[in-house]
């Protein structure tokens, strides 16, 4: 092979690569941010992120509203919480034992004693 001839193949694999690392690239902008870069979009804060609980009785409810079913009752001042959602004034959380459900924003502090 001569080597005008390996020059353009080389050039030709170049191009081969280049053009599917841009399709690649273009594809994971359109996905959104990494998790580590999104932001709530009520607050503008990092999600997820942590947060305690700042009351004393604390209802989880099924979902964004006063009007949602009561799932869980905490009664632990203090307890660490990960926000995963916002909506309006309400929080979607996850406790330390995965469970998930909405809580209004009152009902949490963003100060922490213990670093995740």
């Amino acid at each position: 092979m001569s080597a005008r001839a390996m020059l353009r193949l080389s050039l030709l694999c170049l191009l081969v690569v280049g053009s599917s690392h841009g399709a690649s690239v273009a594809q994971a902008q359109k996905k959104g941010p990494p998790p580590w870069e999104r932001k709530g979009r009520e607050t503008g804060l990092p999600v997820p992120r942590f947060v305690s609980l700042k009351a004393d009785n604390a209802r989880m409810r099924i979902g964004p509203d006063f009007e949602y079913a009561i799932q869980w009752l905490y009664r632990a001042p203090g307890l660490p919480l990960e926000i995963i959602g916002e909506y309006g004034n309400w929080r979607q959380v996850r406790d330390c034992d995965g469970i998930s459900g909405w809580m209004h924003r009152s009902l949490l502090s963003g100060a922490t004693a213990w670093h995740p």
